[in-house]
């Protein structure tokens, strides 16, 4: 294969381009599909939005993938543009099971609080452990692990860790690293696109739900370094495995799982075990975060 000669400005200013022609599709093409399909295919209003952004993310990171077809793979050359957005066999198992492994140690105090707080609810709800109370009590208001309904648990489990990792991670990457970006940068640099790709929740918040200025920049900013910091790791992973595959489970576990609530601890029944498994976690996931990332493991 022979790379095309990319700049550090060609990478940015394109990556830009993908990250704002991802979001401004959001708002224009549903409103386009809400014209000529069939409203039969979505009965209610919500399933009715999440089935035009499923369509959307597709047109749209299709499209995406194309422009990164033309600017750094040359036809009918290999490897192809599916392998280097991480696509491949080999270490599939490693790759598919150490870095969840790695996220699910990250978040054991929050999974710890999880548990016992369902144990409490079968306890005073007097009702024995099923799967079907299990998910009952995940979808429970308050929870709320996962939504009530199945378009919303694929949006959020299936849909939204795909299309987001393959854009504004794999396919983000792949220009910088054809733009000879040093490892470090990338990582470190990379996911500010992704996090500014949700500042134009600032415009929904203020410009549709009317909510105040203040508080809805704040919002946004918090978003905005959370994803920041959450795609990090996410780069990370995929500069050390070369797999896609592991950015998609753990953004669908984090996704599950949800920002740790840490203000419930202290006063927690539990409070001490959860604590123990909080740090136990973090250190566990510190200790972890580069042996199970060598490329030993996905050669």
């Amino acid at each position: 294969m022979t790379k095309l000669q990319l700049n550090v400005f060609q990478a940015i200013s394109h990556s830009l381009l993908i990250s704002f022609f991802f979001v401004l599709s959001l708002y224009f093409i549903p409103k386009i599909l809400n014209r000529v399909l069939p409203k039969k295919l979505s009965p209610t209003k919500e399933k009715k939005e999440i089935i035009h952004r499923f369509i959307t993310v597709i047109i749209v990171t299709l499209i995406s993938l194309f422009s990164l077809k033309i600017w750094v793979v040359e036809k009918n050359e290999e490897p192809s543009l599916i392998s280097l957005l991480g696509f491949r066999s080999s270490s599939f198992f490693y790759a598919a099971s150490l870095p969840l492994f790695m996220t699910i140690c990250l978040f054991l105090g929050p999974l710890t609080m999880m548990i016992f707080d369902f144990q409490n609810y079968l306890f005073f709800s007097h009702k024995n452990f099923t799967f079907q109370t299990l998910i009952f009590w995940l979808k429970k208001p308050g929870n709320e692990y996962l939504p009530q309904t199945n378009i919303q648990i694929f949006r959020n489990l299936v849909m939204a860790p795909l299309f987001e990792e393959l854009v504004f991670r794999s396919g983000i990457i792949l220009l910088f690293k054809f733009a000879g970006i040093a490892n470090w940068k990338v990582i470190v640099f990379s996911p500010w696109i992704f996090g500014s790709a949700h500042l134009h929740h600032l415009y929904q918040n203020v410009f549709v739900e009317n909510l105040p200025f203040l508080q809805s920049l704040v919002s946004s900013l918090i978003q905005f370094g959370f994803t920041s910091i959450y795609g990090m790791f996410s780069a990370f992973l995929f500069v050390r495995t070369n797999h896609f595959i592991p950015l998609f489970l753990t953004h669908s576990f984090c996704n599950f799982v949800g920002f740790p609530q840490f203000e419930l601890i202290p006063n927690h029944p539990n409070r001490n075990e959860i604590l123990i498994m909080l740090i136990l976690g973090a250190v566990l996931f510190f200790s972890l975060l580069f042996p199970l990332t060598d490329s030993y493991f996905y050669q």
